[in-house]
């Protein structure tokens, strides 16, 4: 069954896939030509980009809900943020012209469950992203359901009640430091036993959720407010503490020094309510290397 889901002209499907934020990728999504592969409810999805209809081609089983699959994808590829207001936000800022106006159209992909998006912020704490994406793999291909469709290998990410089974340093082997495998487990376990349910989190507002995230066991600021950027869709977090942000930072605005947080949250207050967006494309174009010699 195929259905046609409508985007914006300057949707960059392709591109935004590129992003750090979606390591490992090639587990639990690939893109195989111009077709991209995930999984929804078991279920194989694949999608095709048309630039030229500003539309996605949407492939699956016709067994699968398609309002539960539109919804899904509505959130996962961020298309209610409203990118035209950060825009007008950011139009005064050194910002634009180097990073904002070259990268129109870029949209902050969701992981597909609040669960994974924490899991993965709890991996990728002060790690280097080679070392995280490492780690986050074992434990996909260790934990995580694979599925074979044809010549499609995906896996789904590991579930809580998967990972609630285990013991406390179950992750010990696979290079896991024996706190991020508590951390982890015990997680699964509250996740798995109802203590916890972060889906009911979603009608927090964002000073609430930051709260509930960091009261969890092993979950600081900047887990928080990373699983709340790609998790949550909240789009004016601001990580203070993350490295990347703070050396894209100081090299956007020519800074003899890396910002201190203090300084960050100075330059940061121009651009509420977009805060998280201006970090997201701050963290891409550093990465790909588009800030230059800015």
């Amino acid at each position: 069954m195929q259905i046609k889901l409508d985007v914006p002209r300057d949707f960059r499907f392709y591109q935004t896939l590129q992003d750090t934020t979606r390591q490992p990728f090639g587990l639990t999504e690939c893109l195989v030509g111009d077709t991209y592969y995930t999984l929804i409810d078991e279920h194989l999805i694949a999608i095709v980009y048309h630039n030229d209809k500003s539309q996605l081609f949407v492939d699956f089983r016709a067994d699968l809900n398609t309002a539960v699959l539109i919804d899904n994808l509505i959130n996962r590829f961020g298309l209610k943020q409203d990118l035209d207001g950060f825009y007008h936000q950011l139009s005064g800022d050194p910002l634009f012209d180097i990073i904002i106006e070259p990268l129109k159209g870029l949209r902050i992909f969701q992981k597909a469950s609040p669960f994974e998006a924490l899991v993965a912020a709890i991996v990728d704490q002060q790690l280097n992203l080679k070392f995280a994406e490492t780690l986050k793999t074992r434990l996909i291909k260790n934990y995580g359901k694979r599925y074979i469709f044809d010549d499609i290998i995906l896996y789904e990410f590991p579930t809580a009640e998967t990972l609630a089974q285990q013991d406390d340093l179950a992750l010990r082997p696979f290079q896991f430091t024996n706190n991020k495998s508590r951390y982890i487990i015990r997680l699964a376990r509250d996740v798995a036993n109802g203590k916890i349910v972060l889906e009911s989190w979603n009608n927090l507002d964002d000073a609430e959720l930051l709260e509930n995230l960091i009261s969890i066991y092993g979950v600081g600021p900047w887990t928080a407010e990373y699983t709340a950027l790609v998790g949550f869709n909240r789009l004016n977090m601001l990580p203070t503490t993350d490295i990347g942000l703070l050396n894209a930072i100081q090299k956007v605005y020519q800074l003899e020094e890396r910002p201190t947080v203090k300084k960050v949250h100075e330059i940061a207050r121009k651009w509420e309510p977009y805060r998280g967006f201006v970090t997201f494309y701050l963290w891409y174009a550093y990465e790909q290397g588009i800030l230059g010699n800015h």
